[in-house]
């Protein structure tokens, strides 16, 4: 009987060992991100050309913001060649595959012979209860061998479930988030829980991150969300989700398209880039196409005269 309390108490504090280990290990997007790239350059030849192939997920916005952090992060660091975007978009248009859809080991390999990569980086991010498992892994195109592999578990906050298109709280309810310019039904106004998560810019002062200054505190956020909807629509600029103080949006011409995440909250509001295709985006370099401010200023001025009015 001793034996079996002894055992039963072990088993019981391993247990509590293991369940804290998870939770200290859960960390924030950004940091995950930056462990990953560590994890890349403590490994990898200096020198080494890498292209940043894709980031499976639910979700087209995280699977892009995934890949284009990632880019931005270690082109910073300045250890590495990375291979263009545009390159890799021209080699995903001929092979057929998607950012945020699967790429077998040979695929990967193959298309890193037809990049001139010595390394393909590949990853993944998924839902599993109250948090997120992002996976990277790194395949050496020589040889096919896998030389680097970095997994964390990342919380699922503002930020995570407005790229995930969530609109509650649990990571287990959300669903494939649509792709930009498909719009989904806009109707509710959330006005509890906690404030947007502010996007942390690839540098200070760049396009990333706009604040609003055309409406007076404190805003009243029904009304906001009504009018920001409303405003969105009379420009035709199709909202592609919604949650706590956030609505995601599109803005397209005919070759190109731009996402921004309204944010929004008693004391403040803000606009977030999220991504682009056609308009030169560099946030490590803080470049994008010159009318970027003149697409915003539009938003921003037509949602303040709409608001200002009531």
């Amino acid at each position: 009987m001793r034996n079996y309390l002894l055992k039963a108490g072990f088993l019981a504090f391993f247990l509590v060992l293991v369940i804290t280990g998870a939770f200290a290990q859960t960390v924030t997007l950004d940091n995950a991100i930056r462990g990953a790239t560590e994890e890349v350059a403590n490994n990898l030849r200096r020198g080494n050309r890498i292209a940043i192939l894709s980031v499976r997920s639910n979700s087209y916005r995280m699977s892009n913001y995934l890949v284009e952090e990632l880019t931005n992060t270690l082109v910073n660091q300045r250890l590495f060649t990375i291979v263009d975007r545009a390159q890799l978009e021209l080699i995903q248009e001929e092979m057929q595959f998607q950012m945020s859809g699967d790429v077998s080991d040979a695929s990967a390999q193959a298309i890193g012979k037809l990049l001139g990569a010595q390394a393909i980086i590949t990853g993944t991010f998924d839902s599993i209860g109250d948090f997120y498992r992002f996976r990277v892994r790194v395949i050496e195109i020589e040889t096919a061998a896998i030389k680097v592999t970095y997994s964390a578990n990342v919380y699922g906050d503002a930020v995570v479930q407005s790229l995930m298109g969530v609109t509650s709280s649990a990571p287990a309810a959300a669903a494939a988030a649509p792709a930009p310019g498909n719009t989904v039904q806009s109707s509710i106004a959330h006005v509890d829980g906690m404030k947007p998560v502010k996007k942390t810019p690839a540098r200070p002062g760049n396009f990333e991150l706009k604040q609003g200054s055309r409406i007076r505190m404190p805003i009243d956020m029904k009304t906001f969300h009504t009018v920001a909807v409303a405003s969105l629509e009379s420009l035709k600029y199709p909202v592609d989700s919604e949650g706590n103080g956030f609505i995601m949006f599109t803005i397209k011409g005919n070759r190109w398209w731009l996402q921004m995440r309204l944010c929004y909250w008693h004391d403040e509001y803000w606009y977030e880039y999220i991504g682009s295709d056609g308009l030169e985006a560099n946030p490590a370099l803080n470049r994008i196409h010159k009318n970027y401010p003149s697409l915003i200023d539009r938003v921003d001025v037509t949602i303040s005269k709409n608001y200002n009015k009531r």
